[in-house]
């Protein structure tokens, strides 16, 4: 029996489960008895001959429409997979079930009709017995398996919510550790009071741009989403506190057409890249580090630097890339592009639309591993 379960389940789209089994196999001797009850009537009870044949020609039929209706079922939920459309995928598999339980049961009334010891007659009250105990087969079977995935759907809405809160805490923590970050604080104070001592107007500006930066770190790391125009107009402060307290050695080239600007990504992402750019690579005054931000053909943002990786190992911890991978996963949006090619190193981020709906469903673990420069 096992193996003739999974012979069938091997050539379906997908496995059935455990609950898909239990709702068929408490269902079906019901729907086999109401069915032949509705055609025979007593007959069927009293004769032992009908009883026989009828329930093992209808089992023979069940199981035929089981495969089907599991074929069907697996394509509503293919068409229709989010846990939003459940009335598309319910009324799809219903529609579905009914049209191939009910030819079924014409099918069944006709082999009925000629069994030569049965004295069956098909007649238009028993087709329509037949018709309305399939309809009834069909209501049970897609609100039955409806609400075993739905019930699954909406426990995977869960826990993909609590694991982006995980991740967003995740990343808060890693900003404030940025924010108190002793070698950036030193680094950034220092240049703040070279400045004051040299050149009083530029000190204010850069008192400006850290003040941007931190307030921008602790009210936006909190929030699923950001406009490209806002995370830009971060990254140039960030960057210009960046270049005076590290030198020249690293350029900064933003290519992004006015009309993606209201588009949306996950907050922080591009203050990642360039740290991650910075980390990782050498900027020097004669070897310059030259960061671009831009876009591509498919409307994508593409974060690249130019490879000159620093001697020795850096360490690592790879939370960054896989942070922001993660992110996009659990918002449904297409994968993230991490590359090396012609000597640069690339990071293509899918855009977010402002009209798109974002649907935070967890399908996938959140441990890829993912290359670092």
């Amino acid at each position: 029996m096992r193996n003739k379960r999974g012979s069938i389940c091997s050539r379906l789209p997908y496995k059935m489960t455990l609950k898909d089994w239990v709702l068929h196999l408490v269902a079906t001797p019901s729907i086999i008895v109401l069915a032949n009850y509705f055609i025979w009537g007593t007959r069927y009870f009293t004769e032992g001959k009908i009883f026989i044949a009828a329930t093992l020609l209808t089992c023979i039929l069940g199981l035929l429409l089981t495969y089907t209706n599991m074929r069907s079922m697996f394509y509503a939920r293919k068409k229709y997979p989010e846990l939003s459309r459940t009335l598309q995928r319910l009324t799809l598999s219903f529609l579905l079930y009914a049209i191939m339980d009910i030819a079924g049961g014409f099918v069944l009334l006709g082999v009925f009709a000629s069994l030569p010891f049965a004295g069956f007659a098909f007649t238009l009250h028993k087709a329509f017995n037949a018709t309305l105990v399939m309809l009834v087969a069909a209501a049970v079977a897609a609100l039955g398996y409806e609400f075993f995935y739905s019930f699954e759907k909406w426990k995977e809405s869960i826990r993909a919510n609590e694991a982006l809160q995980r991740l967003q805490l995740q990343t808060e923590l890693n900003a404030l550790k940025s924010q108190v970050n002793p070698h950036f604080l030193f680094n950034s104070l220092n240049a703040l009071s070279y400045l004051m001592t040299d050149d009083v107007q530029k000190a204010e500006t850069y008192l400006g741009e850290m003040t941007q930066v931190y307030r921008y770190l602790l009210r936006n790391n909190s929030v699923e989403l950001t406009e490209l125009a806002t995370e830009l107009q971060f990254i140039r402060a960030y960057f210009s506190m960046l270049q005076t307290s590290s030198g020249t050695g690293v350029s900064l080239s933003v290519g992004v057409p006015d009309s993606y600007m209201n588009h949306l990504l996950p907050p922080l992402t591009l203050q990642l890249l360039v740290e991650n750019a910075v980390k990782h690579n050498i900027a020097h005054r004669e070897k310059p580090l030259q960061i671009c931000i831009e876009t591509n053909s498919k409307g994508w943002l593409v974060v690249s630097n130019n490879l000159q990786r620093k001697l020795g190992k850096v360490h690592s911890t790879h939370i960054g890339l896989n942070n922001i991978a993660a992110k996009y996963r659990l918002l449904n949006q297409p994968e993230v592009v991490i590359q090396e090619t012609g000597g640069r190193f690339c990071v293509s981020l899918p855009l977010i639309a402002p009209a798109d709906e974002v649907n935070s469903i967890l399908q996938e673990p959140l441990s890829y591993p993912l290359a670092q420069p």
